[in-house]
C-alpha cells in the first residue's frame, strides 16, 4: 500500500505507463511515496512536455533536446521542480487524483478512436487489423474508466471537467493560430 497516497490512487498506481513504474523504490525515505509516484511518471510527463512544446502548446524551451545527451533537459528540470514543490506543499495528492482521472479520459478517447478507425478500415501499415472482440474491448474499456471516474469526489470530477474544458480551449486557440 502506498501510505502517502489516497487509496483510490494507490489501486491504479501500478498501471502508470511509461518509464519506471511508481512501485519502483527510489532512494528516498520509506514514507516518501508521493516522491516515488512523481518519479515514476517523470519519463512520461517530460515527454509530454517536450512534445507539447514541439507542437506549439508550451514554450519552445521545453521542447529542446540536449545535443550532448539527446534528452529534454529543460523539460526534466521543470517537471522535477513542479513535482517536488507539489509533494513538499502537500498538494501533490490532488494533482495525482486529477492525473489519474485525466488518464481515464484519455483511455476512453483511445478506445473510441480504435473503434472508429476499425469501422473506417484505417491502418498505417498493411491491411487493417480486424479484432473479432473489439467492440467488447471498447465497451469494457469505456465502462471501466467511466466507473473509475464515478468513484471520484464531486469536486475532483468538476476539476477534471474544468481541466478538460481548459485544454480543449487552449487547443482551439492554438489550432487557430497555426492555421493563420
Amino acid at each position: 500500500m502506498h501510505v502517502g497516497l489516497d487509496a483510490r490512487i494507490a489501486c491504479v498506481v501500478p498501471f502508470n505507463f511509461g518509464g519506471p513504474q511508481p512501485e519502483t523504490v527510489f532512494p528516498l525515505p520509506a514514507d516518501a511515496d508521493a516522491f516515488n509516484y512523481a518519479g515514476g511518471g517523470s519519463w512520461e510527463s517530460t515527454r509530454n512536455l517536450r512534445l507539447s512544446a514541439r507542437d506549439g502548446f508550451l514554450p519552445a524551451a521545453l521542447g529542446r533536446v540536449s545535443a550532448r545527451s539527446g534528452v529534454p533537459t529543460t523539460a526534466i528540470v521543470v517537471h522535477a521542480t513542479i513535482a517536488v514543490a507539489l509533494a513538499v506543499t502537500g498538494t501533490f495528492e490532488q494533482l495525482a487524483v486529477l492525473s489519474v482521472l485525466a488518464s481515464c479520459l484519455l483511455y476512453i478517447g483511445a478506445c473510441l478512436a480504435a473503434w472508429r478507425l476499425d469501422r473506417r478500415g484505417v491502418a498505417l501499415a498493411g491491411p487493417p487489423l480486424k479484432l473479432r472482440w473489439l467492440m467488447l474491448f471498447v465497451v469494457v474499456g469505456v465502462a471501466g474508466n467511466l466507473a473509475a471516474i464515478a468513484l471520484a469526489r464531486p469536486i475532483e470530477i468538476a476539476a477534471l471537467v474544468g481541466s478538460a474544458a481548459a485544454a480543449a480551449g487552449l487547443y482551439a486557440i492554438m489550432r487557430r493560430r497555426r492555421a493563420a
